[in-house]
């Protein structure tokens, strides 16, 4: 079966969207949506688990990749306040793609962007699956994946560069300057003669997914959780309390420190519909770039989907 490809900039109100649609023509019954993680953008999923979806999944199923607002090939637009109008973004791709419903699957904050789509669009929604699971309904919870000050403090001493857009040596500066002690747990100047050389090759590898980003964006989704995390709370503690009777899998990596198991479990509780997976040896970061972690969120995730697929198939036969 011919691979398709479709990719571009699609206007969308105030704000231009690049994306890629590649896969085979399995129609939006097998359409997966995939969210992108906090700064990144969509090439994420390029090293790793994209390769192992379309290997699982099969060549009828297509996957949708795109960049968030100033964020990779996509152009900064109005900032989006509230995970309700990044989500009517997304919704607003689905139509001018011809995109009736989709599967989608999030990791960090793109598990956020999910659980959004959940609340404001069910009726777009066929699945939704996330991994690094924020709680952003938990205030203690919330409070402890939003305190994104020591990264804000790192970046003001680089002001001079925020309108500059990531090359590659400035992703090893923002590895060993912002990034570091989140990884290590120690300030780059600490690290042994092995840790940085594992540093350097993070920074290979997480080059493409930061490259052409400018640093303001950045600044300006860490400030927007940081500075006032409130809204986001009520946000998302009032939506829970009524979430929609949609598919949701939520996998948990039991070696996650940035959104611990112990978070998982509390969203889990909070969407007690919700099918919980946990997974020994994953952890973050580790799925993007490491294959042994990959595939066990890949083959958890495509099990689960594809029963859910061919369960909507016999229904609708």
């Amino acid at each position: 079966m011919a691979e398709m490809l479709r990719e571009g900039t699609v206007l969308l109100g105030d704000h231009r969207i690049a994306y890629r649609l590649t896969g085979g023509e399995g129609g939006g019954a097998r359409t997966v949506a995939l969210l992108n993680g906090s700064v990144f953008n969509c090439r994420q999923w390029n090293p790793v688990l994209l390769p192992l979806l379309r290997w699982r999944l099969g060549p009828t199923w297509r996957f949708l990749q795109f960049d968030y607002p100033g964020f990779g090939r996509s152009p900064a637009g109005p900032p989006l306040r509230t995970m309700a109008a990044s989500a009517a973004v997304v919704a607003r791709l689905l139509d001018a793609l011809c995109i009736e419903r989709a599967h989608f699957l999030g990791i960090s904050l793109g598990s956020a962007l999910g659980q959004a789509l959940l609340f404001e669009h069910p009726q777009r929604v066929l699945s939704f699956a996330g991994f690094g699971n924020p709680h952003l309904g938990d205030e203690a919870y919330a409070r402890k994946v939003t305190a994104f000050h020591h990264h804000l403090q790192a970046l003001e001493r680089i002001r001079h560069l925020w309108d500059t857009p990531v090359d590659f040596a400035m992703v090893g500066r923002l590895l060993r300057e912002v990034y570091c002690e989140g990884i290590y747990g120690k300030p780059a100047d600490r690290l042994t003669l092995l840790e940085r050389a594992k540093l350097r090759a993070i920074q290979l590898l997480v080059a493409p997914m930061l490259i052409g980003t400018p640093l303001c964006s950045m600044v300006e989704l860490f400030s927007l959780y940081a500075n006032d995390p409130d809204p986001h709370i009520e946000y998302y503690r009032s939506r829970l309390l009524s979430a929609p009777a949609v598919p949701v899998l939520l996998l948990c990596g039991l070696d996650d420190t940035t959104t611990p198991p112990e978070m998982c479990r509390a969203l889990h509780r909070a969407l007690p519909a919700a099918t919980l997976v946990e997974l020994p040896g994953v952890d973050h970061m580790g799925p993007m770039l490491m294959p042994h972690q990959a595939w066990r969120i890949v083959a958890a995730y495509a099990t689960w989907v594809r029963r859910l697929a061919a369960t909507s198939g016999r229904a609708r036969a």
